[in-house]
């Protein structure tokens, strides 16, 4: 197995790059589920068995 090897010494270029909204917004949701899923099921549960938090003041 032959690894490539490149030159890390010459200048970098700036070049523009565009990405589609949507799919960085939709990346950054998926991102933002997987880092708080464990808060998210802590307090689905803490719901289930304790109801709302000021359930007592709902009008509906």
């Amino acid at each position: 197995m032959t690894i490539a090897h490149f030159d890390t010494t010459p200048p970098k270029k700036t070049t523009n790059l565009s990405i589609n909204s949507n799919l960085v917004r939709e990346a950054t949701q998926q991102r933002w589920l997987a880092e708080n899923a464990a808060f998210i099921a802590a307090y689905n549960k803490r719901i289930e068995v304790e109801d709302l938090p000021l359930e007592q003041y709902r009008t509906f």
